[in-house]
């Protein structure tokens, strides 16, 4: 076989792995426990390249034609992963520094070097537990098996888009119903 043979016999598989790439890429750029602080961006960009070397040696190839419609997509996808996990931990950070408001904490803030904000112990608190029953309710491989799905070709993006600003819009909601018990209880 020429090279330009083996070229033209590589190309699907090229394409699955960019397709792949950019999935793990946006996600581990939007995703809560893959910050810039925990890893650099060149650390998050080796990692998308070696879980997209090995999905898409295990997927096959796909028409080539078929990737300019098929990117955006698997954009779409990533994103909606990360941000899926990152407005869970979102409410409950918030209920966290609901209750320490309530509590008379407010006060008592520090500087969260993650953040570059402030936060109050109890939102600290909470966002420890909350990140360890994630590790502990096996949340990495859930993450793994969402990010390693099928491709799913040219799906509708207005699905992910409405479920991800219906998502942003339940975060008070979430944080209200997670201080609420204590809120009660100091009462």
């Amino acid at each position: 076989m020429t090279s330009a043979g083996a070229v033209v016999a590589l190309l699907p598989y090229i394409a699955t792995f960019l397709a792949f790439f950019c999935r793990t890429a946006a996600f581990l750029f939007s995703a809560p426990f893959f910050s810039q602080q925990v890893l650099p961006a060149r650390a998050r960009v080796a990692i998308a390249v070696l879980f997209a070397a090995a999905m898409s040696s295990a997927q096959g190839g796909f028409d080539l034609a078929a990737l300019p419609a098929v990117l955006p997509v698997e954009l779409a996808l990533g994103l909606a992963c990360g941000l899926a996990a990152r407005f869970v931990l979102a409410g409950i950070e918030a209920g966290g520094e609901l209750i320490g408001l309530h509590l008379g904490l407010g006060f008592a803030a520090s500087v969260d070097p993650s953040t570059q904000g402030q936060t109050i112990a109890t939102q600290a608190l909470i966002s420890t537990v909350a990140g360890l029953a994630f590790f502990a309710a096996d949340g990495p491989t859930a993450m793994i098996l969402a990010v390693a799905g099928p491709l799913p070709g040219t799906a509708s993006v207005d699905h992910l888009l409405g479920t991800i600003i219906t998502a942003s819009g339940d975060i008070l909601v979430s944080a209200v119903r997670f201080a609420a018990p204590v809120i009660l209880a100091t009462l």
